[in-house]
C-alpha cells in the first residue's frame, strides 16, 4: 500500500522527494484535496471531513494507518 500512496503523492507533486519526512511541510491544502481524491479512488473508500487531520497525513505511514483503519471500518 505504500508504494501505492508514494505513487499518488508523486503523481500531485512529482517535485517531491521521495523519502519525505514531514509531508505536511510539503504539501498544500489543494495537495492534501487531491490526494484525498486519489485516496478514495484507489483505495475504494470514503473520506469524511472530520477526519481530516494532520495526524492522518504526517507521512507515507500515517496515511497507510488511515486508509487501512477506514477499510477496516467497512
Amino acid at each position: 500500500m505504500q508504494v501505492q500512496i508514494k505513487q499518488l503523492i508523486h503523481e500531485i507533486r512529482p517535485d517531491l522527494e521521495e523519502h519525505v519526512g514531514n509531508l505536511l511541510e510539503e504539501i498544500d491544502s489543494i495537495d492534501i484535496a487531491n490526494l484525498i481524491a486519489l485516496l478514495e479512488q484507489t483505495f475504494n473508500v470514503e473520506i469524511p471531513i472530520y477526519t481530516v487531520m494532520p495526524e492522518n497525513f504526517r507521512d507515507i505511514a500515517s496515511v497507510e494507518n488511515f486508509i487501512r483503519t477506514l477499510k477496516e471500518s467497512k
